[in-house]
Formats: structure tokens, C-alpha cells, sequence
């Protein structure tokens, strides 16, 4: 199994500039947690970490701080992806807006 921060490798080209204020270029090759940042709730972010180390899907609503300081309700979806023989290798993270919710 790869490390609990698994860094990014690929993220879409106009989410986090639409939705946190941030370039691109700097989240990517971030550790992923960068994506829950230390604003979330401390539970949050240690069940993130314990789905990461267990090699786990996880789900969360979040609140996220956009570099303005503003918060930012957010739908955290993560899974696991698996070569032949079960070990994790990436992983695959959603995040969506859900502010309006």
C-alpha cells in the first residue's frame, strides 16, 4: 500500500481556481490532505487519514477554507484503486460544492 498522503497527480483544470482560489499548479503533487487543509474539523481530517492508512473508501462533508478565509461546504469522496493482487496504488478523490446544499 502506497503511504496515508498519497500526493496528486491530477486535478481538474478549473475546480480549485472556481472554488478555492487556488492555481492548479498548487495543489498538484501536493499531499492530498493539502485538499481538506487544516481548517477542516480535527475528526474529519483523522478520518480521512485512517481511511488512507486502512485502504479504505471514505465520504465526508467538509468545511474547507478558500484562500480568501471564506468557508467552503465541500463533499469529500474518496476510493481506493487496486492492482491485480489487492494493493493500493492510487486513489481517487472527489470533491464537490455542496455550499448550497
Amino acid at each position: 500500500m502506497k503511504p496515508p498522503t498519497p500526493s496528486t497527480t491530477w486535478i481538474h483544470q478549473v475546480w480549485p481556481s472556481r472554488a478555492l482560489g487556488r492555481r492548479r499548479d498548487e495543489l498538484l503533487g501536493s499531499d492530498v490532505t493539502a485538499l481538506v487543509g487544516e481548517t477542516a474539523a480535527h475528526g474529519d481530517r483523522t478520518a480521512l487519514a485512517a481511511a488512507l492508512r486502512a485502504g479504505v473508501a471514505h465520504e465526508a462533508t467538509l468545511t474547507l477554507t478558500r484562500r480568501d478565509g471564506t468557508p467552503l461546504r465541500a463533499e469529500m469522496r474518496i476510493t481506493p484503486v487496486r492492482d491485480a493482487d489487492g494493493a493500493v496504488t492510487d486513489w481517487i478523490a472527489v470533491v464537490d460544492d455542496v455550499s448550497e446544499r
